[in-house]
């Protein structure tokens, strides 16, 4: 009998693709089935991901925006890998740190139409919600990029690329965000592009506003950029936009983090920590003048993502936990 990754019915494919990949690599010759029971019941499709894996682990996966830990799922699973981790929080041992991950394109079309088929049956979700699903995934593999997409560039010191999202609920992210464009704009010499895409919406900051773009258009700006200046995103998560600069081996700036970041790294390792715009300015002038500090950095932050946040590593230390503690 063939072995099963057995797997919540429910899971969003575009927030859990990520580790579904990773629990590919860690059980290549297992087959993927979807369930409601005996699993943790998810509130939302976006809460989380239970697994039970062919070698007997139960396995939970977080990756909402959110630092509040399920407790029910807690209470099931041997181990609880989750991007957003309250550093102030009490920490449970099973609980384990994701590092930030992000959207990407699934493998085959095919085979992932018929996953979530399989998954809408499973969990009954009826012929609306699986048509529902279904082109959610489409759009999803249309907007997103494979991993294999992520590559690194060389960087342009005369160049820096920074796009953010408008936020329309929440103007205090947008107006800091827009100072920081500004205050970056103004770096004598650098020649900047971006702003802030609000989509198919006007603009409501209107003197930083940019055009929306593709997927492949902004990683090869980011690429290009001689830094990637990261910002916390709506809630303080771990944003998809740090997980993309990882792995495309970015030297990295950004305002503190109140998220915890898997092991350890130390300060100026993976990442520059600025306090406030100033710095994150100095920062970048730093960077642009010093090509053997910013190509050790940008070597860093790959490596980082290689051993730390990928798919496969991340799916490999929550079953390490899950090993320890079972």
């Amino acid at each position: 009998m063939t072995a099963r990754l057995v797997v919540s019915a429910g899971s969003s494919h575009s927030y859990y693709g990520y580790y579904l990949d990773g629990l590919a690599a860690v059980y290549p010759d297992a087959g993927l089935a979807f369930a409601v029971e005996p699993l943790p019941p998810l509130r939302s499709a976006r809460d989380g991901l239970a697994v039970l894996t062919p070698d007997g682990f139960k396995l939970y996966f977080a990756a909402d925006d959110h630092a509040t830990v399920d407790e029910a799922a807690l209470d099931w699973c041997d181990a609880y890998g989750q991007i957003n981790v309250d550093p102030s929080s009490p920490r449970d041992g099973r609980v384990v740190a994701l590092g930030p991950g992000f959207g990407i394109r699934p493998s085959g079309l095919v085979r992932a139409m018929s996953s979530v088929v399989r998954a809408s049956h499973a969990d009954r979700a009826g012929l609306g919600g699986t048509v529902s699903r279904v082109r959610a995934l489409v759009r999803h593999h249309r907007d997103r990029q494979p991993l294999a997409g992520y590559v690194t560039r060389p960087s342009e010191p005369d160049y820096l690329f920074l796009l953010a999202t408008e936020w329309q609920r929440y103007p205090a992210v947008n107006e800091r965000r827009a100072q920081l464009i500004r205050a970056l704009r103004g770096i004598d010499g650098l020649r900047f592009e971006g702003g802030l895409v609000s989509g198919s919406r006007p603009a409501v900051i209107g003197d930083v506003g940019w055009p929306s773009m593709s997927l492949p258009d902004y990683l090869a700006r980011v690429g290009a950029s001689v830094a990637a200046i990261n910002t916390p995103a709506v809630h303080d998560c771990l944003g998809w936009k740090l997980g993309e600069y990882l792995a495309l081996g970015k030297a990295i700036v950004s305002l503190p983090l109140t998220r915890v970041l898997p092991g350890d790294p130390e300060p100026d390792e993976i990442m520059f920590v600025a306090a406030g715009d100033d710095e994150i300015v100095e920062s970048v002038v730093r960077l642009r003048a010093d090509d053997r500090l910013r190509r050790a950095l940008e070597a860093r932050s790959r490596h980082y993502f290689d051993t730390v946040v990928a798919p496969e590593p991340a799916v490999r230390r929550v079953l390490a936990t899950a090993r320890r503690k079972t």
